[in-house]
């Protein structure tokens, strides 16, 4: 297990930008060759030539050396673009809190309000880092304006 939520996504390796990434990538396409591929093709039409069975489920398969042209996957080229996707900018670089904890305030201090963050005419959103206990949390207060829970009477008691 990992103790350190930086470990949580990653465990205990991550391969950062530059010569390191570079070379893992060389080392897996390396591996990657025809020789070594397995190549798999699932249709009932094969049933009919199907000579084997598996022992747990009995499903009947038949597994042969492939016709493909091997010479002709080891001159293949990459595709241009392929490579790695560019980083997710909604995946966190730390999952260390943004905000260290802070002593609690002596009794007759008065906290420092949320700060305003949008004001318009469908929103009014504050903001207040929390520094006490030290874990996320959100309050959200929705007020519905609609006329429906007035609707009838049945409505009524049941909103």
């Amino acid at each position: 297990t990992y103790k350190m939520p930086r470990n949580y996504l990653s465990g205990g390796r991550r391969l950062e930008g530059g010569a390191e990434l570079q070379n893992a990538i060389k080392i897996v396409l390396a591996a990657l060759t025809p020789g070594n591929a397995l190549v798999t093709s699932i249709s009932r039409s094969f049933e009919a030539t199907a000579d084997q069975a598996e022992p747990w489920y009995g499903t009947r398969f038949r597994s042969q050396a492939s016709s493909m042209d091997r010479r002709r996957w080891e001159a293949a080229r990459p595709a241009a673009g392929l490579g790695l996707q560019p980083p997710n900018p909604f995946v966190p670089r730390s999952l260390e809190l943004k905000a260290p904890r802070a002593p609690r305030l002596a009794r007759g201090v008065v906290p420092t309000p949320p700060e305003q963050r949008r004001l318009d005419d469908k929103w009014l959103v504050f903001f207040k880092q929390d520094t006490e206990f030290g874990v996320p949390r959100a309050y959200i207060c929705v007020e519905l304006l609609t006329a429906y829970p007035r609707s009838s009477a049945r409505v009524a008691a049941i909103s």
